[in-house]
């Protein structure tokens, strides 16, 4: 208990410090720390904030673009949603999701909760009524904390593959991933 008196002091000098307006205080906090003092950081300081995932249609062809987010990486059957955004040619849209989400990745999540890896479709008109071609995502799905953080900015962007065979259109979907909002 003698050991205990002098932490909390410490932790409710640094909650001052943060509540006064004072963000180095905040920053003081050490999540392994509190760990191993046996608090649960997320309680101190918890998450949260948003992920802004945006889409950009580098193309002169009408795209949609189908994506994924979950809330329990291990699983996707707790917590999934999956969303399409339909983008014109030359546009962006986006979507804002809300801290934690520990996964997003282009591509559907089927019925049986497994993943394909169809990021976009595009279509040779401008509108998504005729059959689209596939346009797989090659990468990996992005963790949060280790590919990307609450605030940063995720950018899906669909672009005209320049190694195409000449005569032959083909596409690819490129993951830009900026820091900090």
């Amino acid at each position: 208990m003698r050991h205990l008196k002098p932490v909390l002091a410490a932790l409710a000098g640094i909650a001052m410090l943060g509540s006064a307006g004072c963000l180095v205080g905040a920053d003081l906090i050490n999540r392994d720390l509190l760990l191993q003092l046996g608090f649960d950081p997320n309680t101190i300081q918890p998450p949260s904030g948003s992920v802004v995932v945006v889409f950009v249609n580098d193309t002169n062809r009408q795209a949609e673009f189908q994506f994924y987010q979950a809330d329990d990486a291990t699983s996707l059957a707790a917590g999934v949603k999956t969303i399409q955004a339909a983008v014109p040619p030359g546009s962006t849209s986006n979507e804002v999701l809300r801290c934690p989400t520990t996964l997003v990745s282009l591509g559907q999540i089927d019925a049986a909760f497994a993943a394909n890896q169809v990021g976009a479709l595009v279509f040779t008109d401008t509108t998504t009524n005729a059959a689209g071609t596939a346009v797989n995502y090659l990468g990996s799905p992005l963790r949060e904390g280790l590919d990307y953080s609450c605030g940063d900015l995720i950018e899906f962007r669909l672009v005209r593959d320049a190694n195409a065979a000449q005569g032959q259109e083909a596409f690819i979907l490129q993951v830009i991933v900026r820091p900090g909002l």
